[in-house]
């Protein structure tokens, strides 16, 4: 097994709980996620293990995967997915999120699940939540990742460069569409679609 950095091994448990318990998810269920912002496979990886047991069940994953280093992560990516059981559920856009994003909801895909964790300044994941929550069945969860991230190295020292603002203004303005999901990390904010 290709060895990976596994940014999501903190979240596990706390998935385990919110699908499990919380969500009563049945993996054996056909599904649809959407992932945003795929690194080198460790959430994907967990997804496909644990979420999608059925044959029907698919998984899209968008990263454009760019600047230093990322080929190398991408190719990474790659080893992880061809590793999976039935890899041929997974279609990959490596792309800029937007434009993925709009190409599944031109193809009316609608999501039990969609991850965002994407890029992380606030213009990008206000972006991604608008777009990506068009496709959202009634019902499905919404999982925006790094809430409190603010590292100064990629502009988190200022307010526009971190995900929380935009998480904030997401769930305020949508606000009579959703229903916050309280939980255990305060690293994640997690809610599900009411209505369109």
């Amino acid at each position: 097994m290709v060895e990976i950095t596994n940014y999501h091994s903190v979240y596990e448990e706390t998935w385990k709980a919110l699908f499990f318990g919380r969500a009563r998810w049945d993996p054996k269920k056909p599904c649809t996620i959407v992932e945003v912002g795929s690194y080198e496979g460790s959430s994907a990886r967990w997804i496909v293990d644990n979420l999608m047991h059925a044959p029907e069940s698919r998984l899209y994953c968008i990263d454009a995967w760019t600047g230093p280093g990322m080929d190398e992560r991408y190719e990474r990516f790659r080893q992880v997915i061809a590793a999976l059981p039935q890899p041929e559920r997974i279609e990959v856009f490596r792309d800029w999120s937007q434009n993925a994003l709009r190409e599944l909801r031109n193809r009316n895909v609608k999501a039990d699940v969609l991850y965002i964790d994407g890029g992380h300044d606030a213009p990008t994941v206000l972006r991604d939540l608008v777009i990506g929550f068009e496709i959202v069945k009634v019902g499905g969860l919404v999982i925006c990742d790094d809430y409190l991230w603010n590292d100064p190295k990629f502009g988190g020292h200022q307010v526009l460069g971190r995900p929380k603002i935009a998480i904030d203004a997401f769930t305020t303005i949508y606000a009579d569409k959703i229903a916050m999901v309280r939980f255990l990390s305060n690293y994640q904010v997690y809610f599900q679609k009411i209505a369109d």
